[in-house]
């Protein structure tokens, strides 16, 4: 009853930690979530995607071709709550509580697999639901798992998806042949998920079959299942798979876009991901992917960290090399990419280190007493969550608007409001046309109709600033970052346009 108890405290506290302020906290949608939730509208309406195209296994976008999974599940969401911020992030937080809860399956069903057969295992096995439990706090608490969970990113599905395929292989070894039909399902799904997954999942699928094909009933038998079960699941992605549009984004973004030498960029990339300044006290610099000045992991988890890869490096042990693999294979895409080192991208390594973490941690707490784990280590545990906490909450907010196109989503809403009052907008191109189309929630077939054309959607027509705005008798508003003072042609200031943070980021006047 009492692991009942913790587990279900664990998951309110995954829950509420990705979910409470979703919608207001990131400040905005950027871009991409945007492009997201108008695609996943324009399915929703129309079946066709913002260009025309009829349930498309990659959607153009700004021409970098999305991956469909995480477009489709959030027209799934908008059905229910309209194209609305929650929308298009619940999907990434409901998929970063599912992740919290897998952790503790996927441990359960390794150590009971390796039982008797891995030694590393057999020394942990009496503490089995304790590493399940912890491992699981970790990944609910983990900054890095949070900062994605809470913004509409594609990887959070991904890693979802990878889970669940390593949880259902894993119980397929015991319980059975249909759960490899399973776990193939949403390893495939994975990769119509995010980019990254198209490199991993296939090598971890090869790991685990490697690894564990002693561990398999019917080898052979269940080899088959498993592999034909995900060509069949996969084949309709194939022909995409290799496309030029398919590898689009992956050519744009990789090592070869580098100048220098290849193997010493790949080196270089690759160690980056393992840097413990990276990982333990700087994390990303990028503020969508980080809130700045504090690790992808906290830096409690350092010593632990160190002495678990001792540890795994000591045993001879299929576990540890499971868990190194995923490591390493999960470090690659992020290696062969030309940002590096890129927390997003890496994503599908956070868990892992949570359960080396774990591993740390259980060996330090048998060399400890209770007085030592409550006086010492719980508050360095609750200090760092606290300031992280602290810091996404009060801090991150202020820094990061510019990061998230704060003060798009006002600009329209303003205007929305007032928009009949006038016979026409200008605009500037510093407001997105996504964001026309999102907040306003133009409909999906006329801008179809129009060819995709983004100089006017509606009454809103973008102009270049001062010299093409036009000179008529007409009722008139227009919408202009503050280096333009309009006054001069007689046009009256009505709004200054803030980002959540206060700074002006547009003036709204009418002529």
């Amino acid at each position: 009853m009492k692991i009942k108890i913790f587990f279900l405290l664990i998951i309110i506290l995954a829950s509420m930690l990705r979910i409470y302020k979703i919608s207001s906290l990131p400040v905005s949608l950027y871009w991409d979530e945007v492009s997201i939730g108008y695609n996943a509208y324009s399915i929703l309406k129309t079946g066709k995607d913002e260009w025309g195209a009829q349930s498309p296994l990659l959607f153009k976008a700004f021409g970098e071709y999305k991956l469909p999974a995480y477009i489709y599940t959030t027209s799934f969401f908008e059905n229910v709550f309209g194209p609305s911020e929650i929308a298009i992030r619940l999907p990434s937080a409901l998929s970063g509580v599912g992740t919290v809860i897998l952790t503790f399956f996927l441990i359960v069903y390794i150590f009971d697999v390796l039982k008797n057969k891995d030694k590393l295992i057999d020394t942990f096995y009496s503490k089995k639901i304790s590493f399940a439990l912890i491992s699981s706090l970790l990944v609910a608490t983990s900054p890095w798992l949070i900062q994605f969970n809470r913004a509409g990113f594609e990887a959070s599905l991904a890693l979802f998806l990878t889970m669940l395929g390593l949880v259902f292989f894993f119980k397929a070894i015991k319980s059975g042949y249909i759960y490899f039909i399973l776990s193939s399902l949403f390893f495939s799904v994975s990769i119509y998920t995010y980019n990254s997954s198209r490199l991993f999942t296939p090598l971890i699928i090869g790991a685990l079959i490697i690894l564990f094909r002693k561990c398999i009933p019917n080898f052979k038998v269940s080899l088959l299942i498993f592999i034909v079960s995900f060509v069949i699941f996969i084949s309709p992605f194939l022909p995409t798979y290799f496309s030029k549009e398919g590898l689009t984004r992956v050519s744009g973004e990789s090592i070869f876009q580098l100048k220098g030498n290849l193997v010493d960029n790949f080196i270089v990339n690759f160690v980056s991901n393992l840097d413990s300044k990276y990982l333990f006290f700087k994390g990303d610099t990028n503020l969508r992917h980080s809130v700045g000045q504090i690790g992808e992991l906290f830096i409690w988890q350092l010593p632990f960290t160190i002495i678990a890869l001792f540890l795994l490096a000591r045993y001879r042990s299929k576990f540890a090399i499971f868990l190194l693999f995923w490591l390493l294979a999960a470090v690659l895409p992020v290696a062969l990419s030309r940002i590096s080192p890129h927390s997003l991208r890496g994503l599908i390594m956070a868990p892992v280190w949570q359960l080396i973490c774990t591993l740390g941690f259980l060996y330090i707490f048998k060399k400890v007493s209770r007085l030592g784990f409550i006086f010492v280590i719980l508050p360095i545990f609750l200090a760092n969550f606290i300031v992280y906490q602290h810091t996404y909450y009060l801090h991150y907010p202020i820094v990061s608007a510019q990061d998230w196109q704060d003060g798009q989503k006002q600009a329209v809403l303003e205007i929305e409001k007032i928009q009949n009052n006038y016979d026409h907008i200008f605009v500037q191109r510093d407001l997105h046309f996504l964001y026309i189309l999102f907040y306003s929630q133009y409909n999906p077939a006329y801008f179809q109709e129009s060819g995709h054309n983004i100089n006017k959607i509606g009454k809103y027509e973008y102009v270049n600033l001062p010299v093409d705005l036009p000179i008529n008798s007409q009722r008139n508003l227009v919408l202009a970052v503050p280096d333009y003072n309009l006054a001069y042609r007689n046009a009256k200031l009505i709004k200054k346009i803030a980002m959540s943070n206060g700074d002006i980021i547009f003036y709204l006047y009418e002529y």
